[in-house]
């Protein structure tokens, strides 16, 4: 039988602990429980006063007023307990207690953690936090980073539902969510890479790059930071990404590389600045000169300027392709013949499977050859791999002309011939920019 009584509790046993009891399904009131221990073998109601059935593993005795009470440990249930009820009504009720049947599926898992001494900790689920939302959009953020997705993906709706499933209560995330968190990332990061260099012991050279982006016009610099780490491996870091207003002269390219110098730490520890040989680089370096102490320079700043090797190959040959000038318009063209529509790039992918000409080494580049792609005038070594690319496909491009009587760009043999004749004398001339570039 369950009774409902409010009287303050007094301790049955000397050894028993005070706990707070709270709220819970049955009838029971707000009381203070006394959780007696069990201290032997005996029976219930014996001279010692001792628990030992089992029933007693799953109640707590209490003493409200004169009367003695139970109270459910997994409902908090109040019950008669008084050693002249018995126990049968509490094993009925420990039987048949929805409670007790629930389960809590966060103690079936483990998780492991290490410590800063590299010893493992065991722990129990539940001692971690379920979801940190926090933590959650900043994964977000670097996953679109690592991707390149576009910002837009946190709100396409199947990604809204796989985190509805994974969380029913998450949040909803924006792209101007993701844009501050890119912010702590690159904080982050920023944050990192300037102690590595910082705890660099060497002096560190810096190259820059500048061009102008044709969908938009503008004029960007990037500043790649290089240096030696501790176990002699050679690495790179991205310092900056800047947009550069016009015009692009060196007073503006000067300041803005400055900037990115100070901001860094590095007025004390560079070395020497890669750049081209234009004569706004020139000018950007003579005035660089001037804005940090010649002390701090090696050899008084007298090699800090360091001319792009990669840049120099790409003036002398794009001065060598000049001979073969007429081939290379002829093969550009049928290039661009080819890969203008779909559908005539449709035509020439027909064509090549009809010929046998599969997805095989390209003795020429030693890679995968890939499709048709126009070359960039301004890079000699992307008109080598157009050519190579070309050449390898000249079954094709015969076989097209005679079904085709709009393509009108078809080289002649003696044009293939010394074109792959060129070809063979930039393999090794190609392999040596790609080391120069790093890539």
């Amino acid at each position: 039988m369950a009774t409902e009584n409010n009287d303050t509790t007094t301790e049955l046993e000397p050894d028993s602990t005070i706990v707070e009891q709270g709220s819970g399904s049955g009838r029971r009131g707000n009381t203070t429980v006394v959780a007696s221990k069990k201290r032997g073998v005996g029976s219930e109601g014996s001279s010692s006063g001792r628990l030992v059935f089992y029933v007693w593993n799953h109640f707590k005795k209490a003493k409200l007023g004169k009367e003695v009470q139970v109270i459910y440990n997994y409902c908090g249930l109040i019950m008669q307990g008084h050693y002249s009820h018995g126990t049968d009504h509490l094993i009925n009720h420990a039987k048949h207690c929805p409670r007790r049947s629930i389960k809590n599926v966060q103690q079936m898992h483990l998780s492991f953690s290490s410590k800063a001494d590299g010893t493992t900790v065991l722990s129990n689920y539940s001692t971690k936090p379920k979801w940190d939302m926090a933590i959650v959009k900043f994964f977000i953020a670097r996953m679109i980073v690592l991707h390149e997705l576009p910002l837009s993906f946190v709100e396409y709706i199947g990604f809204y539902e796989l985190l509805k499933l994974l969380q029913p209560s998450i949040e909803t995330i924006s792209r101007n969510t993701i844009k501050v968190e890119f912010l702590k990332l690159y904080d982050i990061k920023k944050t990192k890479a300037m102690s590595i260099l910082e705890a660099c012991e060497s002096r560190i050279p810096v190259a820059t790059n500048m061009w102008t982006a044709s969908n938009q016009k503008k004029g960007y610099m990037v500043v790649t930071v290089h240096y030696i780490d501790s176990s002699w491996v050679l690495r790179s870091r991205i310092m900056r990404f800047i947009y550069v207003p016009a015009p692009y002269s060196g007073e503006v390219m000067c300041n803005e590389l400055y900037e990115c110098l100070m901001e860094w730490n590095m007025d004390r520890k560079l070395s020497t600045v890669t750049i081209d040989n234009c004569s706004a680089n020139e000018s950007m370096i003579d005035l660089l000169l001037g804005k940090f102490s010649i002390s701090s320079m090696i050899m008084g700043g007298k090699f800090l300027h360091m001319r792009c090797c990669a840049h120099i190959l790409n003036l002398i040959f794009k001065d060598g392709l000049s001979v073969i000038q007429k081939e290379v318009k002829k093969i550009r063209e049928s290039v661009h013949y080819w890969t203008t529509t779909p559908s005539r790039f449709e035509k020439f992918e027909v064509a090549k499977k009809q010929l046998g000409i599969e997805e095989t080494k390209n003795l020429a580049l030693d890679c995968e050859t890939k499709n048709l792609a126009l070359d960039c005038k301004i890079r000699w070594n992307s008109t080598y791999l157009m050519l190579s690319t070309t050449l390898l496909h000249k079954d094709v491009f015969v076989c097209l002309n005679q079904r085709d009587r709009n393509y009108t760009s078809l080289p002649s043999e003696l044009e293939r011939n010394f074109s792959k004749l060129m070809c063979d004398y930039l393999k090794s001339f190609y392999k040596l920019t790609e080391h120069f570039s790093g890539t």
